[in-house]
């Protein structure tokens, strides 16, 4: 009976060491298919995803070593000063080999001793006298050989070394993510060609920089398996702000279409806003939903043309602005339409008031503008502090730095009223164009609902985030 259990036991065992290697072959092809797969043609620099791998590696320690705060930068710019990374670098700058090693420190010193003498007195042949002076005399020459080494070392070299210390540890940290792509495909599709879209979408996302709140990363990944598996589309909206300048009484104004606008400042300087920063922006903007189109992964993308802002303050609200507006949206259609004629791609522009309705007189917009101004914002993560926090960064973005003040606005426009006004309509209009934007999502059946905010709004993303099935990438 033990015999028979026992033997039970054994092809049990190779049967379960039989299926993990399955499972790992399985993984390691999937792994490799997608790395040597084509980039999406939108990101036509890079010929296939190990390229587009190879060259996130080169972004993320270029934004490590390069960050002034951070401890590389730091450490490059006085090496004598880094203990832990002088001492790491001492070591990987001495010799391996011991004779190669003995041979430097000998060198470097007037010490008269040769390797040969060294194995001697290593392996306890020397005489004692001769030994201990051997010794003496060796390790004060290394000790200086060291200490040389050490003082010659520039910025330069302990850039290079931090550079090739982290490639590695950073190419080892985004192919163990990709990796867990793959597993996680694995579990989900039986199909290879579902599997490997599924590691492309989400490696796009790691390794291009783009951001999803931790806390939509889950609600993402089900849209993801959702469009793959049933082919359902994702609904992306990518909001496109006004275009405004100051004109020689420091008031704001429209400005009405895609070419370069030339105005007087209220300095008196003549002045241009340039409209390929403008577009440039706008290409960005399309990138990622195209990028998974490309892949297979079916997009719907709406451009809402944020018409609502004529409506505060109450000045901007006139019938020619609106008219002007009118003209600037259909300049963007028409933009737009070339940008989705060559990504193959379906993009529709549309009144955000059209779509949306008016975002103040919503019932979402009175509950969380009276919950902050009362204060009680904390029901919506919002409390008075990062209410005032906000108010007070967009007060100071608004006066210019300290190197150059803003001169073009007059005085309400760069006042603390002002600050005010615009970061408590950006959290009541935020947070009713969320909602609106997720329960047109639900309606129509899409896979998932995403809204494309600039990087560095985070505390817009913050109230946009709010609406549980919206979910945000910057």
């Amino acid at each position: 009976m033990a015999r028979q259990f026992l033997s039970k036991t054994l092809v049990y065992l190779v049967k379960m060491t039989e299926m993990l290697n399955d499972t790992d072959n399985l993984k390691t092809q999937l792994l490799e298919r997608v790395l040597n797969s084509p980039c999406p043609e939108i990101l036509g620099e890079y010929a296939s995803f190990q390229d587009l791998l190879d060259r996130a590696v080169d972004n993320e320690v270029d934004r490590k070593l390069s960050d002034p705060a951070g401890k590389y930068h730091k450490a490059i710019a006085n090496p004598q000063i880094a203990e832990y990374y002088m001492e790491e670098l001492t070591r990987h700058k001495k010799p391996v080999d011991e004779e190669e090693y003995f041979n430097s420190v000998v060198s470097n010193d007037e010490f008269g001793g040769n390797y040969k003498q060294f194995v001697r007195y290593k392996n306890g042949l020397m005489p004692k006298a001769e030994a201990v002076a051997f010794g003496k005399y060796f390790r004060e020459a290394a000790i200086k050989y060291e200490s040389d080494l050490r003082k010659g070392i520039t910025p330069a070299d302990m850039e290079l070394y931090l550079r090739e210390k982290l490639s590695t540890r950073v190419e080892e940290d985004f192919s163990r993510a990709v990796g867990g792509f793959c597993d996680e495909a694995q579990d989900l599709f039986e199909d290879d060609e579902k599997a490997c879209k599924y590691v492309k979408a989400r490696s796009i996302v790691l390794l291009t920089g783009i951001v999803i709140s931790g806390k939509k990363l889950q609600k993402f990944k089900d849209a993801l398996y959702l469009s793959i598996a049933e082919d359902c589309p994702i609904l992306f909206f990518l909001p496109q702000c006004l275009r405004y300048y100051y004109d020689e009484n420091g008031e704001q104004q429209v400005i009405e279409d895609l070419s370069d606008f030339r105005y007087s400042s209220m300095t008196g300087r003549f002045e241009v806003k340039i409209a390929s920063k403008v577009l440039e922006e706008e290409e960005k903007n399309v990138f990622f939903p195209s990028a998974l189109n490309q892949i297979g992964i079916p997009v719907k993308v709406v451009v809402p043309i944020m018409d609502h802002e004529l409506l505060r303050p109450e000045e901007m609200n006139t019938k020619n602005n609106h008219e002007k507006i009118v003209r600037y949206t259909a300049g963007m259609a028409g933009y737009y339409r070339n940008i989705g004629s060559s990504l193959k791609m379906d993009i529709e522009v549309v009144s955000s008031i059209n779509v949306f309705g008016i975002p103040s007189e919503q019932p979402e917009f009175r509950e969380i503008t009276n919950a902050v101004k009362t204060r009680d914002g904390a029901g919506f993560g919002v409390t008075n502090k990062t209410f005032m926090h906000a108010v007070d960064a967009e007060h100071e973005r608004n006066n210019g730095d300290e190197e150059k003040e803003d001169n073009e606005r007059n005085r309400y426009y760069r006042s603390r009223e002002f600050a005010y006004l615009c970061r408590l309509y950006d959290v009541g209009e935020g947070f009713a164009h969320a909602v609106k934007m997720a329960e047109l999502g639900d309606r129509n059946g899409f896979a998932g609902t995403l809204v494309k905010l600039p990087k560095g709004a985070e505390f817009d993303a913050r109230i946009f985030n709010l609406s549980g099935n919206l979910i945000v990438f910057q």
